[in-house]
């Protein structure tokens, strides 16, 4: 096939698939009601790839937040139970008037 034969084809398909006068301002309309619809689309699907970023960073922000907190709980009951076991001694010193020994109450035993 030579550029002529092609052109020609080309012209013959164009005239075939050729809208009527009268349906032209309907297909225009239609053509940007269409763009319109995709564009909004592809709108949608950009905000809605961000919002999903935006909430997949917020959800790490908050596990790190949770391990930390968790960290910290551990460690004050850690805290809290050495402070129990203290007061409890101290208490029970107390109540059996104990107190700490002299040195002339206290005795060292070497082992030979």
């Amino acid at each position: 096939m030579n550029s002529s034969e092609i052109m020609q084809t080309a012209k013959k398909v164009q005239q075939q698939f050729r809208l009527p006068e009268n349906v032209k301002p309907y297909a225009t309309k239609l053509n940007l009601i269409l763009l319109s619809l995709v564009l909004w689309s592809a709108y949608h699907v950009v905000d809605l790839n961000n919002s999903i970023k935006r909430e997949t960073h917020a959800y790490g922000k908050a596990q790190e937040e949770e391990i930390r907190l968790n960290q910290d709980f551990a460690e004050l009951q850690y805290e809290h139970s050495q402070a129990v076991d203290a007061k409890l001694v101290g208490t029970a010193a107390k109540e059996m008037n104990m107190r700490e020994p002299s040195e002339q109450e206290t005795v060292i035993l070497r082992l030979q």
